[in-house]
């Protein structure tokens, strides 16, 4: 089971790299869980994104309310505030964004770990500075793989995002993650390759690295 492991993970690098990479990014994420009443959850965050292409760097503060309905639901809204740092051309200066989403995410249990399937539609509000808004529909699935006597299990992730307004104005994520226990919190570690199929030079390389409270 190892093996297959390697192999998905082999796959995904050689098919990040077959492509002419346009952007690096990096994510760092600090957040801290909540639990204000019995069943819910809520995370609160703050993430600053570095883009190395034709993007901004960006801080986002986030807030997340989920609840367990039952062991293998789970219902989420979260709202995000975007400050992005326009430094080119003449009229730089920090723009506002505001972003909703919601999510419901099932999960399956099966013999060497758990399957989850997410669906989720969130809206992008421009607040101030040049932009459109969007908003997006996004279906990701995800497996959990266990492995015995080995703390950092991981977690392979493909994920649709799709521009309601825009057939044209898609991605496609395909990536892998990790998490392990670290003092009082959580560390989890990621990279994924994004593409948008419709477009050439449009792949792109993110890595993560965040810590949970």
């Amino acid at each position: 089971m190892k093996f297959k492991i390697l192999v998905i993970f082999c796959s995904l690098s050689i098919l990040s790299s077959a492509q002419n990479a346009s952007e690096y990014r990096s994510w760092t994420k600090v957040s801290v869980g909540l639990k204000p009443a019995k069943d819910y959850k809520l995370a609160v965050s703050g993430m600053y994104r570095t883009n190395s292409g034709e993007g901004f760097n960006r801080f986002i503060s986030a807030a997340q309310l989920s609840k367990n309905p039952s062991k293998i639901l789970k219902y989420a809204a979260e709202l995000r505030h975007y400050l992005v740092f326009d430094d080119r051309g003449s009229n730089t200066g920090i723009r506002h964004r505001a972003r909703l989403r919601f999510t419901v995410e099932r999960r399956y249990k099966v013999s060497t770990g758990e399957v989850f399937m997410r669906y989720g539609v969130q809206h992008r509000e421009v607040i101030t500075g040049s932009g459109l808004r969007r908003t997006d529909f996004r279906v990701r699935s995800s497996y959990a793989h266990n492995i015995k006597n080995f703390k950092w299990d991981p977690q392979f992730n493909v994920e649709y995002i799709g521009n309601a307004n825009d057939v044209f104005d898609r991605s496609i994520r395909a990536g892998v993650s990790t998490d392990h226990k670290l003092l009082s919190g959580k560390i989890n570690l990621g990279y994924f390759y994004e593409r948008n199929p419709q477009l050439l030079d449009s792949d792109c390389h993110t890595v993560s690295v965040g810590f949970k409270f």
